[in-house]
């Protein structure tokens, strides 16, 4: 098929136009991390997504309204809400697909501040005994299996 749009008869009989291979849109997905103390939520949203888009769908899982919440990316708040987050630097990138972590508080009801951004660390892999990452398993090799031939 060339690269030109085709066209197909619709149900009604009538011409409808289908696009070509280079009119098709794909809209690149950006994997977050939205970390706040010890919770963490996954989200997959595309670069064009504002900030408030993001702070519906944690007002959604944590109960807490988007006036209530604060995001920071690389130590910086996330304002005004109506930017996308490519605006901040997230992108999608095609050649280390990773996620990016968003820090996430909530407005202290009493002082109606926001809290200080807290997110406890992962923990560590466990170390495996006579294994090196840059190598693999020290003084391990594949057993020969014999296959038996054939009755």
């Amino acid at each position: 098929m060339s690269e030109a749009a085709s066209c197909s008869t619709g149900s009604s009989g009538s011409v409808e136009s289908v696009p070509s291979s280079s009119e098709i849109i794909v809209f690149d997905r950006v994997q977050l991390l939205v970390r706040r103390q010890k919770s963490s939520i996954l989200l997959e949203v595309t670069e064009d997504t504002s900030v408030q888009e993001v702070k519906k769908v944690i007002e959604e899982v944590a109960g807490v309204k988007p006036e209530d919440q604060q995001l920071i990316y690389k130590e910086k708040i996330m304002k005004p809400d109506m930017k996308s987050l490519r605006e901040f630097g997230i992108v999608y990138d095609k050649e280390n697909f990773t996620y990016e972590t968003i820090g996430l508080v909530f407005r202290d009801k009493a002082s109606k501040r926001f809290k200080t951004l807290k997110m406890t660390p992962f923990s560590k892999s466990p170390v495996i005994p006579g294994y090196d990452p840059a190598v693999g398993l020290v003084g391990w090799s594949p057993k020969k299996i014999k296959i038996p031939e054939e009755i």
